[in-house]
């Protein structure tokens, strides 16, 4: 939408300029001359930073005017006699004082309204110089090495426009004063307020068009972009899409085995609580087994408390069954009485019963 919208409005523009070049050259014009040279008018300064010096925007407030000794020599008193002087004797801009090495910048400025027809330039310095025009590097004598008393010519048309211009030149000298010598010649046409003004809008659709152009250029590069961005995203969507639908297989195969892990899980929780059980309840049988088997034996077998007593019963009572025996006289016969002691059998009869013998009932 916006690349149609530039299209437009740059062929608005481009017929409007095709009427005005055809009104244009229908209305009479004046062809009129401006004589730069060099002169106390042109701003200088030994010191500079940046390039921004020669250019028309500068800012040279602060420079000094250029004050130096027009009267100096060569041309002061060879006039006429070198090439230097024909650009214009006792005009050359010298610096104030001599020094070694130094380097000096001088600019002018001026205004021209109308069409451009032809520009020229001659100039010449002590020892080298470097001619700028709005900017751009006329020409320079650095890698001559030839007397300054040789001048320079130069055409400068195609550098000028409407509006403010500015020459501005770097000199250097080696030892010594520094000069330098200018003139110039610019011829342009003049016409009506009319052709003022048609000049003056043809000079802002020019500009509008070069930029309109510009900006036609900056979106067709934008455009260029952003489909590269489209064809980007829409690579990067097809693979978020291929991963996202990689993701829901792998989700839902996680769900069924955490499906089928939860039901596993649930079965040996029952086989795990039923084992449990039955273990509890062998445990508990073993244990009523176990229990019964030792009540049983503690019925069967005396205390060990009451094994001793019982062992001295049973040793008593086969004492006084031996004694009976060995007292007791063949069938038939009385027993022998001791002469000195009785035995009193009724006694030992007694005494065997509490003794548990069998001897007697």
């Amino acid at each position: 939408m916006v690349k149609r919208s530039v299209i437009w409005v740059l062929g608005r523009l481009l017929l409007s300029l095709a009427v005005l070049a055809l009104l244009v050259p229908a209305v009479c014009s004046e062809e009129k001359v401006l004589s730069i040279r060099s002169d106390s008018s042109w701003k200088d300064t030994g010191t500079v930073s940046g390039t921004d010096w020669i250019q028309p925007s500068f800012d040279d407030s602060s420079w000094g005017s250029s004050t130096g000794n027009w009267n100096n020599s060569p041309c002061s008193v060879n006039c006429g006699k070198i090439a230097s002087c024909s650009v214009g004797c006792n005009e050359w801009m010298w610096t104030p004082t001599a020094c070694e090495n130094c380097t000096s910048y001088f600019r002018k400025s001026f205004s021209l309204e109308g069409e451009i027809v032809s520009g020229t330039i001659t100039i010449s310095a002590d020892d080298y110089y470097w001619l700028y025009v709005n900017g751009n590097l006329i020409g320079t004598s650095e890698a001559k090495k030839v007397s300054y008393a040789l001048s320079d010519n130069y055409d400068i048309t195609r550098y000028l426009h409407n509006g403010v211009n500015v020459i501005a030149i770097k000199v250097e000298n080696k030892n010594g004063f520094e000069g330098v010598v200018v003139r110039s010649e610019i011829r342009y046409q003049t016409a009506d307020p009319l052709i003022a003004q048609l000049q003056s809008q043809v000079s802002t659709l020019q500009l509008q068009i070069s930029k309109l152009t510009d900006d036609k250029t900056r979106l067709e590069g934008q455009v260029d972009s952003l489909q590269k961005d489209n064809a980007a995203l829409a690579s990067s969507k097809d693979q978020l899409q291929g991963q996202v639908s990689g993701l829901q297989l792998e989700m839902t195969n996680l769900k069924t085995t955490l499906e089928d892990t939860e039901s596993n899980l649930s079965r040996y929780k029952l086989f795990t609580v039923g084992l449990v059980l039955v273990i509890v309840v062998v445990l508990a049988g073993l244990a009523l087994s176990i229990h019964h088997i030792i009540e049983k034996s503690k019925k069967k077998q005396p205390s060990i408390s009451a094994l001793p007593k019982q062992q001295s019963k049973d040793k008593k009572s086969a004492t006084i069954e031996r004694r009976m025996i060995e007292q007791t006289p063949p069938e038939g016969q009385e027993p022998e009485l001791p002469h000195k002691k009785s035995v009193n059998y009724e006694s030992l009869r007694e005494e065997g019963r509490s003794s548990g013998s069998k001897l007697f009932p």
